[in-house]
């Protein structure tokens, strides 16, 4: 496999320090996640990719935000960024079940019930998304891979359809299954249904798969000839607005195997029997069966132009973040103490009459 060096910046390089500050929980993950790798247990194999086939790849970079040793690249044929070599489908499912969550959502291990109210504001946007563009009947099963805690199911249920959710890790589980939703222990090749689902969800699970074709052709299976797909994934064409703050390195880590734009993600589904319906460089999309289509339209001049960019930028895009945040937060302060105060002279009810 042919490997060139085109690093983002310096910044990317294996001689730089890492990224990110760890609590001690996550620092002790992540010792044990390097271990596994300096001692051999996770094995790192080079990969075609998944969407041309191709082995030209660029490296973006050396390591990750936690300072993992991993590569970066992005294909020179149609600009897939990826991880390349990566682990092995084992590797990942041992890492999923036993580091994951302790790493990237250290604070939230122990409070599914803070981890489920999380979900479920995410699954009420993506409910309106999807009603937005389909039709989908009452009392249609909905199924959810990568489900955590149900929250995003929940939103679902409270349309009135039937939900079904599956996930590789278990703790946060219980706390969703208390709230009458069907959460079953797996992945998608373990689930066993009676019926084809209406809608199949992967909300920030598809950038971690490793075999994100195989997977595509089970779901294309599961759905039928009438259902529908949504996928939502960290766009690498809106790190300048999204919570990466501007920052490429940020992006880049282990769990995330593939770093999709609208384009690329488009282009792996065309291959795999999907057309698209509607979708946005957030990634927020929507796909639903069709013909194979082999050819593609190339993402690799585009995506290279907006690191490029994006990095020449990093300092103004980081502040607009942050003060964009601030007052968003500000707005929220705000709020909070108007419905405080209407709440205390008894008028929340009769202004939340007048305003709807």
């Amino acid at each position: 496999m042919y490997k060139a060096e085109r690093l983002i910046s310096p910044r990317f390089s294996r001689e730089t320090p890492r990224l990110l500050n760890l609590s001690a929980q996550a620092e002790f993950e992540l010792s044990s996640v390097i271990e596994k790798i300096s001692g051999g247990a996770y094995v790192f194999e080079d990969r075609e990719c998944q969407i041309c086939n191709g082995n030209r790849f660029d490296i973006l970079a050396e390591h990750d935000r936690y300072g993992i040793p991993i590569q970066t690249t992005i294909c020179c044929e149609c600009g897939l960024m990826q991880t390349n070599p990566d682990m092995r489908e084992i590797d990942y499912k041992d890492f999923y079940t036993q580091h994951y969550r302790k790493l990237y959502i250290a604070e939230l291990v122990g409070q599914p019930e803070e981890f489920f109210r999380e979900e479920y504001w995410r699954g009420q946007r993506i409910v309106d998304y999807v009603l937005r563009y389909v039709k989908i009947p009452k009392n249609a099963l909905i199924l959810e891979i990568g489900c955590g805690a149900g929250g995003i199911l929940y939103a679902f249920k409270q349309r009135g359809y039937r939900v079904v959710g599956t996930d590789l890790g278990v703790d946060n589980m219980s706390h969703g299954r208390s709230m009458g939703l069907d959460l079953r222990n797996g992945d998608l090749f373990d689930l066993e249904l009676h019926e084809n689902p209406a809608l199949i969800i992967y909300s920030h699970v598809l950038e971690h798969i490793c075999n994100p074709g195989k997977t595509l052709q089970k779901v294309r299976e599961l759905l039928g000839a009438s259902g529908h797909l949504y996928i939502e994934v960290p766009g690498v064409k809106d790190v300048h607005r999204n919570l990466f703050q501007g920052d490429f390195l940020r992006t880049f880590h282990l769990a995330h195997i593939y770093n999709f734009s609208l384009r690329t993600l488009t282009n792996l589904l065309k291959k795999n029997g999907f057309e698209r319906l509607a979708g946005d460089e957030t990634i927020r999309s929507i796909f639903r069966p069709g013909k194979t289509q082999v050819t593609f339209e190339t993402d690799y001049h585009d995506a290279c132009n907006y690191i490029i960019h994006t990095e020449n930028w990093r300092g103004f895009y980081g502040w607009a973040f942050r003060r964009k945040n601030a007052v968003r937060n500000l707005f929220y302060r705000i709020r909070s103490v108007l419905i405080n105060m209407l709440k205390r002279t008894g008028l929340y009810s009769l202004t939340k009459r007048l305003l709807s």
